[in-house]
């Protein structure tokens, strides 16, 4: 349901067979919230009626009479349910039309907290191991003062080391992928040649014969629309048989679960120009040294505090963003939905020869959405007194 945009609320209402309003066991708190109070019909199958009754007669179960109160009870469940059908009918005739761009904007905001969840993730692992060992030479130093040269080269190689990959912020859509080690920027600029179907955003660029797709809103979902993943990335009869639709990328070959459509793109960190504490510079007297060592670590160590708080900062900004669109409001239990889903399809699977490459498929898929529910449920935090693991 979090998928599905606030706008259509007033466009949803609910059916209930083969029972009336006094008859109903239905629990009013089993909904959603959001679905509490939406319109409701109660309807009896008259047809279903009407074939009990003609089995009982042909049985002989009961007397004239007795079928004579049934038949009335048939016609007036009859009459009834017409008439009910009448009001429902009155009712979708007075909804406003919605459109299609807000289930895309939903989609969007989506797909936005995944990267920069995804980002965060690639972060978290650099950023940690860095904070850890600016600590180590901080303590290093309080300890052993007089070997400044050996420290300070550690510094000194720490400050110096390349940076990772990180994402950038682009006007374009974007696909990129998402898979450790691999920062391709699969296809920039994918806004155009293209258009939206059941599966995602189809990119005529991205194929061997006619479009292919780009991205899809992930593995999970291509199993609840297709009820597998090859069927839903085979589908050409779905979208036209001109289609060739690929299970991995032309670009980087990987899975295109693994991609992301984001209006962002990949790129390399460079080494930032900070200020070194030279162990040869003469003119530095010893103390001044250290405590510009001593600066410069304080500075680094904020800086990725201040790293990691503008990550889930990002995050937090584009929930608020969902939850604005969201019928579900919770972004979070959208991905709980996914990660139960592809459970059941894993416990449905038949064990035995061929089915291994499946069964990791969907692991590794589980394992992703573990990560990206840790991310949102515990940020990371870095603090020197209580050091914390991402």
């Amino acid at each position: 349901m979090a998928l599905f945009p606030r706008s259509i609320l007033d466009n949803i209402g609910i059916i209930f067979t083969h029972v009336d309003p006094l008859t109903s066991n239905f629990k009013e708190n089993s909904l959603p919230l959001q679905l509490q109070g939406v319109k409701r019909w109660h309807i009896q199958n008259p047809l279903a009626l009407l074939t009990n009754h003609n089995s009982h007669a042909q049985n002989a179960n009961y007397g004239v009479e007795e079928s004579s109160e049934v038949v009335d009870t048939i016609k007036h469940t009859h009459q009834k349910t017409i008439s009910t059908l009448n009001r429902w009918l009155e009712w979708i005739n007075c909804r406003t039309v919605q459109p299609t761009t807000e289930i895309i904007k939903l989609y969007e905001a989506g797909s936005e907290i995944l990267t920069h969840i995804n980002a965060m993730i690639a972060d978290s692992a650099e950023l940690s191991k860095k904070y850890q060992e600016l600590e180590e030479i901080e303590a290093e130093m309080q300890s052993n003062q007089k070997d400044q040269n050996r420290w300070n080269d550690r510094l000194h190689q720490i400050l110096q080391q390349k940076p990772g990959w990180t994402t950038e912020k682009t006007e374009s859509w974007n696909t990129i992928c998402w898979e450790p080690d691999c920062h391709s920027n699969c296809h920039i600029d994918c806004n155009e040649n293209g258009f939206w179907c059941s599966i995602g955003w189809m990119c005529e660029q991205f194929s061997l014969q006619g479009p292919q797709v780009c991205m899809v809103a992930g593995l999970a979902a291509a199993v609840a629309a297709y009820g597998d993943v090859e069927d839903a990335m085979n589908m050409g009869s779905a979208a036209g048989s001109e289609i060739s639709v690929l299970s991995n990328c032309s670009s980087c070959n990987h899975p295109v679960d693994s991609h992301k459509r984001s209006q962002r793109k990949h790129v390399e960190g460079r080494p930032d120009p900070a200020p070194f504490v030279s162990a040869d510079d003469a003119s530095r007297a010893e103390g001044n040294r250290l405590e510009a060592s001593r600066t410069l670590i304080a500075t680094e160590l904020e800086a990725i505090r201040n790293q990691i708080t503008h990550n889930f900062t990002s995050i937090q900004e584009s929930t608020e963003k969902f939850r604005s669109l969201s019928l579900n409001c919770h972004f979070a239990d959208h991905l709980v939905s996914n990660k139960r889903l592809l459970e059941v399809r894993k416990k449905a699977l038949r064990p035995g020869p061929g089915f291994e490459d499946h069964v990791k498929s969907i692991d590794e898929s589980i394992e992703k959405l573990e990560q990206q529910l840790k991310v949102l449920r515990s940020p990371p935090t870095f603090n020197p007194k209580e050091k914390e693991t991402v």
